[in-house]
């Protein structure tokens, strides 16, 4: 327990989108998401801590927080999971493949989405090479899944319980190339993150707090998980902002932030938008 003195400020980021991340291999898969009971308790010190002041701020006043509700978004592990993939290939195989196959070059081509993917699979293929002093025999993709749970549609089980290898042979399947020697010429590492896009979960406008909650003289609350109006979570500038509003405001500063775009309401970027539309 750390005392605070009265000139004290506390900057709280809320939540954590990462935690409790597993990590599979070539041969093995990650560790299973939390069960439905296990879903209902904090998961980590972070969202812990942001339970410990909603539920003190419950008992002062059992109507109502001005701390939001952390719950809502670490609950449903179902909703919120993402499984990523990085696959290492010692073959050229693939990528000689995949550019025939897709008519770009790698990095050209933004994400691959499989609509029909069971898994709602999506690949990215970046030019290469990727990493600083990768090796020339050397090429990496990556991509990520929104539903690990249901079965695949080659590899009959859910991705969640998949290897790597399973998850490549997967792709292989969707993309119609063989498995030799691309396969045995891999690795791919699985990754699960069961609060991953939790920011985006459907809430209540209590659920999220204010960055400084009514009647806060010291304690300031930052990141994806505080609410903005007009605002989109998930970006960089959102989490910059938050910590801006907290820093400005704790230190009574009179600086005026960035307007916020509102390209809804912007003449060019509709007029932009639909001529996009009409053209496609």
């Amino acid at each position: 327990m750390i005392h605070l003195d009265s000139p004290d400020i506390v900057f709280l980021s809320l939540g954590s989108i990462t935690a409790c991340t597993s990590i599979g291999s070539n041969w093995s898969s990650p560790t299973p998401l939390p069960s439905v009971h296990n879903a209902l308790r904090a998961p980590d010190g972070a969202w812990e801590l942001w339970s410990s002041f909603f539920w003190s701020s419950l008992v002062k006043n059992s109507q109502t927080t001005e701390l939001g509700n952390p719950r809502n978004f670490y609950s449903r592990v179902g909703e919120s999971n993402l499984l990523w993939f990085t696959v290492t290939l010692t073959h050229p195989e693939f990528f000689m493949r995949f550019e025939k196959w897709s008519c770009n070059a790698p990095g050209c081509g933004g994400i691959t989405a499989f609509k029909d993917s069971n898994w709602l699979v999506n690949i990215i293929v970046p030019h290469q090479p990727y990493f600083l002093n990768q090796p020339k025999n050397i090429q990496v993709f990556w991509g990520y899944a929104l539903s690990a749970e249901r079965f695949g549609n080659f590899v009959h089980k859910p991705m969640i319980e998949c290897t790597g290898q399973e998850i490549l042979s997967e792709i292989l399947g969707l993309l119609g190339f063989p498995e030799h020697p691309i396969l045995e010429n891999a690795i791919t590492i699985p990754c699960v993150t069961p609060y991953m896009t939790s920011q985006f979960l459907t809430r209540s406008s209590e659920d999220r707090p204010q960055v400084i909650p009514k009647g806060s003289t010291n304690l300031a609350l930052i990141g994806q998980f505080v609410e903005i109006p007009q605002d989109i979570v998930s970006t960089v500038e959102y989490s910059v902002r938050t910590a801006q509003m907290a820093v400005f405001g704790m230190m009574r500063m009179n600086v005026k932030l960035k307007e916020i775009c509102q390209a809804e309401h912007n003449f060019k970027a509709l007029l932009t938008h639909s001529l996009k539309r009409l053209v496609a």
